[in-house]
């Protein structure tokens, strides 16, 4: 079963964000390649302006497994690279293809800050 909640603490990319508390919207199949991510909401969002996105606040993310693991989550720290989609609406989406997501960190998931 996937952990419905978590903390996202950012790895490399973004050092000086906090930790985001993270509840998982579901898997989400990352292209043609039969990988799985995670889409997940997190709180506080993100700030648009430093991620180049469309929306003021980024309050969704993809999360997909790093290091040769796979969801569901098994043990902490779980290693994942960050996404923020680039479509509109990204709730609604099953599938992602390359260029509906940018690549903006890596991160370790935790049970708690």
């Amino acid at each position: 079963m996937i952990d419905s909640a978590f903390y996202l603490h950012f790895t490399e990319g973004f050092e000086d964000e906090k930790p985001r508390f993270c509840v998982s919207k579901g898997r989400v199949e990352l292209g043609d390649s039969g990988e799985f991510g995670l889409l997940v909401s997190v709180s506080p969002p993100l700030s648009a302006s430093r991620y180049a996105s469309c929306d003021p606040q980024i309050d969704l993310l993809v999360l997909s497994a790093r290091m040769g693991r796979t969801f569901p989550i098994t043990e902490w720290p779980f290693y994942v690279r960050v996404f923020v989609p680039t479509v509109p609406h990204p709730e609604l989406h099953q599938r992602f293809q390359k260029d509906d997501l940018n690549m903006i960190a890596i991160g370790a998931l935790q049970q708690s800050i």
